[in-house]
């Protein structure tokens, strides 16, 4: 057991220009909210190492009626050597009509041995706007051989008014796959997948990665989820995590934009 116990929680409920509920134990810290390009932006702190072997967290943010925020973190996003077991995270979002959700965490770094599952549920009322971010390293390439974590499992659902937009199932064993082959990283170290609702579309996407796709160490496509939703998908490949945070900054700065 780890010294703050094997479970943690932290939860989050913005409303209008506030943060109205905040609740969360150890090893989560959480800045005080501050100012940032029209919106507020939280930075969500851990006071441990990372995720060791039996951890699990359980995250829930809402964004109500009125609200613009951001959540990030402060670094990245450790997932420590395993001899056995796994660390597990669930994340609930939840975004109401007239509110704007920006989730934007530095990349998950799963170290050689390690084990993950995650379950993301995102529920959006019509109307609602969200950027979600997810970029997962290969590793400690500097340190270590790609790839050499023992499982990485991540499920990603999202819900407008009830109805299924998005589902990705993503599992990656790199004893048993060719992590390197087609249909996987094909070369590339790290992948990233952006989800926008209600802020750009996908012709606003291609244009903004299009300098950034023309380096020959990225690639990646936009396509469109749900039209009527406003829905778009973009995924991302490249060979280090900076790359795809650049990329992200692109996106973020257009997609907050109070013209979105």
């Amino acid at each position: 057991m780890t010294p703050f116990g094997r479970t943690s929680e932290l939860s989050l409920r913005f409303e209008g220009p506030r943060l109205a509920k905040l609740h969360f134990t150890a090893p989560f810290k959480v800045m005080r909210p501050f100012a940032a390009k029209g919106r507020q932006r939280l930075v969500v702190m851990k006071s441990s190492a990372g995720l060791m072997a039996g951890d699990e967290e359980r995250i829930h943010i809402t964004a109500a009626r009125g609200a613009r925020a951001e959540v990030t973190s402060q670094s990245f996003e450790k997932i420590h050597r395993m001899e056995a077991g796994v660390a597990r995270r669930e994340l609930h979002i939840q975004v109401e009509a007239g509110a704007a959700l920006f989730y934007t965490p530095l990349p998950t770094l799963p170290f050689g041995d390690s084990c993950f599952t995650g379950e993301t549920a995102i529920d959006l009322a019509r109307g609602a706007k969200l950027f979600f971010s997810d970029i997962l390293a290969c590793g400690r390439a500097a340190f270590e051989a790609p790839f050499s974590y023992r499982r990485y499992a991540s499920r990603i659902r999202l819900r407008q008014e009830g109805e299924l937009l998005y589902y990705d199932n993503t599992l990656f064993a790199p004893r048993e796959m060719d992590m390197g082959g087609i249909c996987l990283y094909e070369g590339y170290t790290h992948h990233a997948t952006f989800l926008l609702v209600g802020t750009l579309d996908v012709e606003d996407c291609r244009a903004l990665l299009a300098p950034w796709l023309e380096a020959p160490s990225r690639t990646g496509g936009v396509t469109r989820l749900a039209e009527e939703a406003g829905a778009v998908l973009v995924c991302l490949l490249a060979r280090s995590a900076e790359e795809l945070l650049a990329a992200q900054a692109l996106l973020l700065e257009a997609a907050a934009s109070p013209s979105a």
